[in-house]
């Protein structure tokens, strides 16, 4: 599942974590996001849970760029 959240971090440690639709905070501090979430039963392994989120990545990541470029084509 994909979703646009609001996120507030301190360093790396996830401070509030909002819906875009809704909000439990006000602050200004957090920052639009987009997420992938990939549900993880208790007996997958976490090499076994990283290897399948590496491979949703990248094709996530390759939908991307081609989108981007037939926008930029568009934009032109």
């Amino acid at each position: 599942m994909i979703k646009k959240m609001w996120v507030k971090f301190n360093s790396m440690e996830v401070e509030c974590l909002c819906d875009h639709h809704h909000r439990k905070c006000e602050s200004k501090e957090c920052k639009p996001f987009i997420v992938k979430f990939i549900e993880i039963t208790e007996e997958e392994k976490l090499k076994e849970a990283k290897a399948k989120f590496d491979k949703s990545s990248k094709r996530f990541q390759s939908e991307l760029v081609k989108t981007l470029k037939v926008m930029d084509k568009i934009k032109r």
